[in-house]
């Protein structure tokens, strides 16, 4: 018997339903069409596949998923120099 997988498709982010009723089934797939994203109903809650967003703080920069950490404090595998104060406590 041939097997296949069926994908619901509907504007904006869809809606957990326990029963499939008023919502996605548990572990069934939607499409949201006007977003261009694929959710996956995991057990209650609507979870979109492949969205994982990055972003970059302080003396860090992101490239792709690649987060790298600037030089713009002491570096710990060179020589490098400062102006202020330096405290060390625990030490």
């Amino acid at each position: 018997m041939p097997s296949g997988v069926k994908i619901k498709r509907g504007d904006g982010a869809p809606a957990a339903g326990a029963d499939g009723s008023g919502g996605v089934w548990p572990y069934e797939l939607a499409w949201d069409y006007t977003n261009n994203k694929l959710y996956i109903n995991d057990n209650g809650t609507m979870r979109e596949i492949g969205g994982d967003t990055y972003s970059a703080g302080t003396n860090i920069s992101l490239s792709g998923t690649t987060f790298n950490v600037d030089d713009a404090f002491l570096k710990n595998d060179a020589s490098d120099t400062m102006s202020g104060s330096l405290t060390v406590t625990g030490v």
